[in-house]
């Protein structure tokens, strides 16, 4: 039994200027033991799903269709109180900003402590000394006088690390990781990755990634989901997604990456345009305007999930486009 299973989800928000179609038709899923990447550039609706998740979304926000299951429970439509059983114990997130995610006037200790307070019989000493091995846990030196310290006290990837210690303070089933390396020098991404990858080891717990890094993907996560304009647009092995890039969006993508020992005068490619403005349901493919590989059906008709090549009758990989590119077995990307 997957410990998150997203299938159809569609969320709408409500604004004075017409209602958003955020994320539309998202369908994923993360088994024990297992991280799983969810790609795709600013306002694709990587975070929005995420929220969903939780519960967490804008009062302004509905869940239009779909069902996100935890270990088999349904949690669209559950209450507040019961929500709140489930987050923090069942499924935790790494936010994007620690610096704006902690709270600034709370020490580290009191911030994890809510987290024990909530979820567990721990108190007093007990719960001094949890507090005290979950600092200690994430990397965090000299943790006694640390959990006394404030979040301006620490630098940046210190306040990553006292929020994954807040996320993992109930030993939770299933971890959201949203742009977590974002804004950190390349050594500190390493160690914060390494820290998430030990803990996924160590507890069996799955990772949801939610990154726009290729990179980061790349070393990190065994199943990659490309999301573009609230959609799903290729799922696969992460192994098989860089190996032969099908979705002209996730093609795209690869090739803004630069290479080492590369040829040193070779131009990046970019993609042309700018992200759908998501205030109506497209009419068609959501990427059509930006794509250099479109026909005519993809203007009239918004393209299914389906298996790319030999995969049919699987799901190890797809793609949602009429003219995708030619399969790894004609040559892909390296």
């Amino acid at each position: 039994m997957a410990l998150l299973d997203i299938e159809g989800l569609t969320v709408r928000f409500r604004t004075l200027r017409g209602e958003v179609h955020a994320v539309n038709g998202v369908t994923l899923s993360v088994d024990e033991g297992e991280t799983v990447a969810l790609v795709g550039e600013s306002g694709s609706g990587k975070s929005v799903t995420a929220l969903a998740v939780l519960g967490l979304l804008a009062p302004t926000a509905t869940i239009a269709a779909g069902s996100i299951r935890s270990a088999g429970r349904e949690l669209v439509g559950l209450p507040g109180a019961k929500m709140r059983e489930v987050r923090g114990r069942a499924i935790s997130m790494v936010f994007q900003d620690p610096m704006t995610s902690l709270n600034p006037l709370m020490t580290i200790g009191a911030q994890i402590r809510e987290v024990l307070d909530a979820h567990t019989d721990l108190r007093g000493r007990a719960a001094k000394q949890r507090v005290v091995e979950l600092i200690e846990q994430v990397g965090i030196p000299d943790a006694e006088r640390r959990s006394f310290q404030y979040p301006h006290q620490f630098s940046g990837g210190m306040r990553q690390r006292a929020m994954i210690a807040v996320a993992i303070a109930c030993k939770p089933r299933l971890l959201i990781a949203d742009e977590p390396t974002t804004a950190l020098d390349v050594t500190m991404q390493a160690q914060i990755l390494g820290l998430l990858a030990s803990l996924i080891a160590e507890y069996r717990m799955g990772l949801l990634l939610i990154t726009h890094d290729l990179g980061v993907v790349a070393g990190t996560c065994e199943t990659t989901n490309v999301m573009y304009g609230g959609r799903i647009v290729e799922t696969g092995t992460t192994r098989e997604i860089f190996r032969s890039p099908t979705h002209p969006y996730t093609r795209g993508l690869l090739g803004s990456i630069p290479t080492m020992g590369g040829e040193r005068k070779v131009k990046l490619t970019a993609i042309d345009g700018q992200p759908p403005v998501l205030r109506s349901t497209p009419q068609g493919c959501t990427f059509e305007a930006r794509c250099a590989n479109r026909i005519e059906r993809c203007v009239v008709e918004v393209p299914s999930l389906d298996p790319v090549g030999d995969d049919t009758g699987s799901m190890v990989h797809a793609a949602a486009c009429f003219n995708p590119w030619p399969s790894a077995r004609d040559g892909g990307v390296a």
